[in-house]
């Protein structure tokens, strides 16, 4: 495949589009904030060697009475799980015990309905253990079916960018794996993280709320799943009343619960923060590093679920030089999860993330906060999204027939066209989705360079 010069071809998509908001060329001061964003692990003539291989790895799910089609996650059967082909030997093993449930909304519905459905499992308690080249053991493990993404890359380079950022909790590890169950072949399904790991742990203390440290989500279907969740009403037209759902919720009874109170009076704080525009108060309350760079992948990648669902945070105590907890709390923002509807638009040029999630309404309308976020894309626009790209293009060079297998088994482009607008309904080959794709992050990244160095008019509202 032809290399592409991003840097070259992102200044020429601003030279094209630079009408559509006015830009001034005053320089805004930098202004101080409660905190640093951490170093950036890039390595520098980076090959993609250690990720890259001939072939996915095969994982296979058996059980003797076969898997039943209806698992969810209210169900769960027992099954044994073997990983071969690996690229390192000691990765492959056999025949381990692992319960097996369905996984996932929307996800789960279509994948249930056409019969590549993603999963769950988990190993028993004790015996977690590491996947691949993760380095690291747990017990729950996720494979994502990814039907609605076309290019089957939308998640993984999401993660790539997500990990090179070193300012969330963790970004979840992400490999490609073949799925078998009982012999059928099931296609590629991406290898992650389960969110309830160790890494997502939190201080919880549900006999002291005070002292309690939570892990949340912002999920519109809280309320319909029967999570155990608090409401915030949004005052912002584009936005709706905002559920937050508790993902480590042991000892939880109802929602009038005191611990439930207490991350609603937390959360009220940090909106009463954001909407006043005050940078002290924002950063007295919130990890402006995470918030910042959560915004960034959000907006570059357009994420559609950034008002809904999938929005995942903790709130922590901060700790003192020695590493002992005070007694401050803040939000901090991630980990990032579920990208697999990011990125397709045939207006990759508006603003999303910033006109239908009401924090980032407010923040990218405070000065402060907008030019600490315009520092950190540029830098992020000149380190680490020319590897987020070539990363893309090694991936699709390297892995195009272990693709390729995939879409022989599902044909992605006739599965739920209305998820998709109609530019993307008339292409008829993998190469033009994916070349499709890779356009969108383009054109994306040259707006956001516009829009961040734009001082007046600059939302166009």
């Amino acid at each position: 495949m032809k290399t592409i010069n991003y840097k070259s071809l992102i200044f020429f998509m601003i030279a094209i589009f630079m009408t559509e908001c006015f830009l001034h060329s005053q320089e805004i001061p930098v202004i101080p904030y409660n905190g640093k964003f951490p170093s950036v692990r890039i390595e520098t003539g980076t090959t993609f060697d250690s990720i890259v291989t001939d072939e996915f790895p095969d994982i296979w799910l058996t059980h003797s009475f076969g898997i039943h089609r209806n698992i969810w996650r209210s169900a769960e059967q027992s099954v044994y799980i073997s990983l071969e082909g690996a690229w390192d030997e000691s990765y492959n093993f056999r025949n381990l015990p692992v319960d097996i449930r369905g996984r996932g909304n929307s996800t789960w519905r279509r994948g249930h309905e056409v019969g590549k459905a993603p999963y769950r499992i988990r190993f028993p308690s004790g015996m977690g253990r590491p996947m691949l080249d993760s380095g690291y053991s747990a017990r729950n493990w996720s494979f994502l079916a990814e039907l609605i993404d076309k290019t089957q890359m939308k998640n993984y380079v999401a993660y790539v960018l997500g990990s090179m950022m070193d300012t969330f909790t963790f970004t979840p590890f992400t490999r490609k794996v073949h799925l078998y169950i009982n012999g059928d072949y099931r296609g590629v399904y991406t290898l992650v993280d389960h969110m309830d790991n160790e890494r997502t742990k939190v201080h919880w203390d549900i006999s002291n709320p005070a002292l309690s440290e939570f892990y949340l989500e912002w999920d519109v279907r809280a309320p319909a799943n029967g999570d155990f969740h608090f409401l915030i009403p949004s005052t912002i037209p584009t936005s709706r009343n905002i559920p937050f759902a508790f993902r480590h919720d042991s000892g939880i009874t109802s929602n009038s619960d005191p611990i439930v109170i207490e991350g609603r009076n937390f959360m009220n704080d940090v909106f009463t923060a954001i909407r006043s525009r005050d940078m002290d108060l924002i950063s007295e309350i919130i990890d402006i590093p995470s918030m910042i760079d959560f915004y960034i992948v959000k907006e570059l990648y357009r994420d559609s679920d950034v008002d809904a669902t999938s929005v995942h945070m903790t709130v922590r105590f901060d700790l003192d030089g020695d590493g002992y907890r005070t007694n401050h709390r803040r939000l901090h923002m991630g980990p990032l999860w579920d990208f697999d509807s990011m990125g397709t638009s045939n207006m990759p040029r508006i603003h999303y993330a910033v006109l239908n999630n009401e924090w980032f309404y407010h923040l990218l309308r405070t000065p402060e906060f907008k030019e600490l976020v315009r520092e950190r894309f540029e830098f992020v626009y000149d380190e680490m999204l020319p590897i987020v790209m070539t990363f893309l293009d090694t991936m699709i060079d390297d892995y195009y027939d272990e693709l390729m297998r995939n879409h022989d088994k599902w044909d992605l482009l006739l599965f739920f066209p209305q998820h998709h607008i109609p530019a993307m309904q008339a292409l008829t080959t993998y190469n033009e989705l994916v070349d499709f794709f890779k356009t969108n992050i383009i054109e994306r990244a040259a707006w956001m360079l516009e829009f961040l160095n734009c001082e007046t008019d600059c939302f166009c509202d």
